[in-house]
């Protein structure tokens, strides 16, 4: 007790959803599983971060794009009806395993991994993503999520959409996940033109919109 403020810290290996009430002195905590509280759930990740900067065309980092466009969508998010989870809100190089482990223990009905893309070919621009074979449902699964996001981000943007891509084995993220999981990458910094526009905010801005349609229209 700290100035006549009791702290209470409870320490959890899962993730739960905390009510708490107070009636007549006594505090009721209930904790229950997101899935019992919430319709739809979603988990954001922003890749790379810390000292993991992923592409980088001379000016710019692949993380440091990708944490952009995620804070755009949290800000576009954060009046909805929709749980979001975020596997990082900062500059820090979050485990794979761990991201992972988010969107599994909260049974995500999507998990969303922003990422750009870098070729040898200077020439080539667009809108790619990854998805997990791995995993699939009758009803929606990964490659159905990695296509919407796709042709959402190409729209929104006016790039093109190239195609969508099996996940190599070594890929943690997206072959561990036991949810619809897909990498959105949202341009090429190999390409100069390309890698101008997401220096821009407002472009951003646009993918930013793009994932946003993908989630609501899912």
């Amino acid at each position: 007790m700290t100035d006549g403020i009791l702290w209470i810290k409870i320490a959890m290996n899962d993730v739960f959803e905390f009510e708490s009430t107070m009636n007549n002195g006594k505090l009721t905590i209930k904790m229950d599983k997101p899935k019992a509280v919430y319709d739809k759930i979603v988990v954001v990740d922003a890749g790379h971060g810390g000292e993991d900067k992923g592409h980088i065309d001379g000016r710019l980092c692949e993380k440091d794009i990708a944490l952009d466009v995620l804070l755009l969508l949290q800000e576009k998010l954060k009046d909805s009806e929709i749980k979001v989870y975020y596997t990082r809100t900062d500059d820090s190089n979050v485990d794979s395993k761990k991201r992972v482990e988010l969107a599994n223990n909260v049974k995500a009905d999507m998990f969303i991994s922003i990422h750009t893309s870098f070729s040898e070919d200077i020439g080539v621009s667009g809108v790619t993503a990854n998805y997990n074979s791995k995993y699939f449902i009758q009803e929606f699964g990964s490659i159905a999520l990695a296509d919407e996001l796709e042709r959402a981000v190409a729209s929104a943007t006016g790039a093109k959409a190239i195609g969508l891509f099996d996940a190599p084995e070594e890929d943690v993220l997206l072959k561990e996940a036991k949810v619809p999981v897909a990498q959105i990458n949202v341009g090429y910094l190999s390409n100069e033109a390309e890698s101008d526009l997401l220096h821009e905010e407002e472009y951003k801005k646009m993918i930013a919109d793009g994932i946003y349609n993908a989630i609501m229209g899912i």
